[in-house]
């Protein structure tokens, strides 16, 4: 392995650890101050909703100054959303119209946080500037296995650190202490991946084309490879996310599952992360290849989704589970190497900026859907979410197909990266 891999792999880990120290901590916070479930899911939305916007600028700038000082900016407003959520610590007893400024505060908290926090993608970028195209799989695979790690680390940090007496100032404490040592040491390790000659000397800054989301998605309309598994990526991010929105509902639901014994079911859940991601796609992957990889988790998750409504008990849910989990390892992982396989160098940094957006946007938006839905279907709402799946899988197979006969009658036109990366 790289060296250079080494801070983009402490920095992706640290990312996820940030994000989910917050789970344990956050309805006692809201509770604390009187909000209800629509303060909870506001202060919820925040983050991914401003990381929607966000993202994509962090990735085009990228594109245009180097990865390395976009990725220290990122990295310094994370460090300081976790100073303002610190500060409404002290505005506890203070209220507007009604409502906490302490509330309030932990808004702008998880706004600037969101905003600065698409650095995952500029980290994907960074990865695949260092990496071949044949091992990109095998990184990203590492990278997805920390973060399954991180899943499990940072609500353990966060119920820790809420218990030392200060309440969630404890947690901000913690997590500013985290992210100002990720800072120093990507100041102190992290060298520029980009070289001159991919940087995008032609990109011009403008906020009201950074905010146009079809606009972005028009920037990559010439590459059909790229529009093709975009369109794809958006079926699979509201199935996933509506999967991992509701599963721990109808966990609780359906075995009348104590808080503790819950938080065990994820912890084994996460343990399936870390084990797919680092190990089943890679070896997958090497036998099969990346689209072929990638297909077959969409099939896995189609087939796999709608069985939970037949999970009599614990355990024939943690199988089906596992089976679900190798699926959403598959599709996440070699995306990523199909999508930064098929663009240009100095668009890598757009591209995956494109995706955390869309993965964002699905984050913002499909666990209200995913709710609405539980609440009127229980168990068969993921086969709601396995037929979104399946409409997905359809649509991408008919876009191979036009692919390759476009490509059949014009073998000299066969997309931008197809000659160094193989096509998708």
């Amino acid at each position: 392995m790289k060296k250079q891999l080494l801070p983009i792999l402490f920095i992706s880990f640290v990312n996820v650890v940030g994000f989910t120290i917050l789970i344990p901590v956050l309805p006692y916070t809201v509770e604390k101050y009187g909000g209800g479930d629509l303060m909870y899911g506001i202060i919820l939305s925040a983050y991914p909703f401003f990381q929607f916007i966000g993202a994509p600028m962090l990735g085009d700038l990228s594109d245009k100054y180097g990865r390395r000082p976009i990725l220290l900016l990122s990295q310094l407003g994370t460090t300081l959303s976790w100073v303002i959520f610190a500060i409404a610590y002290f505005l506890e007893e203070a209220y507007i119209a009604g409502i906490s400024v302490a509330i309030i505060v932990i808004i702008i908290s998880r706004i600037t946080d969101g905003i600065t926090g698409g650095n995952n993608s500029v980290a994907m970028a960074y990865a695949s500037d260092v990496t071949e195209p044949k091992d990109r799989t095998k990184v990203f695979g590492m990278i997805g296995g920390l973060n399954g790690l991180g899943l499990i680390i940072g609500p353990a940090i966060g119920g820790v650190s809420y218990t030392l007496g200060v309440d969630f100032l404890g947690t901000a404490i913690i997590a500013f202490i985290i992210s100002l040592i990720t800072l120093i040491i990507m100041y102190l390790t992290l060298t520029e991946s980009l070289k001159e000659e991919d940087k995008d000397p032609h990109f011009e800054f403008k906020l009201i084309q950074q905010l146009n989301f079809s606009q972005r998605l028009r920037r990559f309309a010439h590459n059909k490879e790229v529009s093709s598994l975009f369109l794809n990526r958006a079926f699979f991010i509201v199935a996933f996310t509506s999967f991992t929105s509701i599963i721990g509902l109808f966990a609780k639901d359906e075995y009348n599952l104590p808080p503790e014994r819950l938080g065990i079911i994820f912890l084994v859940i996460g343990f399936y992360l870390v084990f797919n991601q680092m190990v089943t796609v890679r070896v997958l992957a090497s036998k099969f290849g990346e689209e072929k990889t990638y297909k077959l988790g969409l099939i896995i998750l189609l087939i796999g989704l709608p069985l939970l409504f037949f999970a009599e008990n614990i355990i024939i849910f943690l199988v089906i589970n596992y089976f679900i989990n190798v699926g959403i390892s598959c599709a996440f992982t070699t995306f990523r190497t199909l999508l930064t396989n098929n663009v240009e160098n100095k668009e890598r940094g757009a591209a995956t900026g494109l995706d955390e957006s869309i993965i964002a946007g699905g984050s913002a938006v499909a666990p209200l859907f995913a709710s609405a839905v539980y609440a009127k279907l229980a168990g068969l709402s993921f086969s709601v979410f396995g037929l979104i799946m399946l409409v997905g899988f359809v649509i991408l197979l008919v876009q191979n197909k036009i692919l390759k006969q476009t490509d059949a009658q014009n073998p000299n036109n066969s997309g931008n990266q197809q000659k160094k990366a193989g096509k998708y």
